[in-house]
């Protein structure tokens, strides 16, 4: 396979996209692309790019607002960090008395998925894992550990 990287020399960014949505197998509801970049080349060729922030940048805020260290090679699903320290950040710009993350998991086949929420869990400070449709918590979790934050994992077709 031939790698033409002049291709992406000297692009200007035209355009950044939050959250942009985009079709794939569906036309019922589309993925959400965190960030959609479209940009050209110095030749004036079109390039869409989907940039992404720094690993270690992005992992240190979301140690800091989990009161964690998160390595850059830490088995914990980069979903679950994000989404919680997303819950925990809305809670705190709103007053609310606490914060509430939902994994809700469609389809059986979810074993691992599962476990990974549980491992997460753990990691946090909940020493006995998840049980399924059961709110587990309080977590004191944000820069200053005081946003209580509770999970629950929805299993559909269960």
């Amino acid at each position: 396979m031939h790698r033409d990287t002049n291709r992406f020399a000297d692009c200007l960014s035209d355009l950044c996209l939050v959250e942009k949505p985009v079709f794939l197998d569906t036309k019922f509801g589309p993925s959400m692309t965190d960030l959609m970049g479209y940009a050209c080349n110095a030749k004036g060729d079109a390039v869409v790019l989907e940039p992404r922030p720094t690993r270690a940048r992005r992992l240190e805020f979301l140690s800091k607002h989990l009161s964690r260290t998160i390595s850059s090679d830490s088995p914990i699903r980069y979903q679950l960090l994000h989404r919680t320290v997303s819950a925990v950040l809305e809670a705190q710009l709103h007053g609310a008395a606490a914060a509430v993350v939902l994994v809700q998991s469609f389809g059986p086949d979810t074993a691992a998925n599962f476990s990974d929420f549980s491992e997460f869990l753990n990691e946090l400070g909940g020493g006995t894992g998840a049980t399924k449709r059961v709110v587990s918590g309080p977590y004191q979790l944000g820069e200053q550990r005081d946003m209580p934050t509770y999970f629950l994992w929805w299993q559909q077709d269960e």
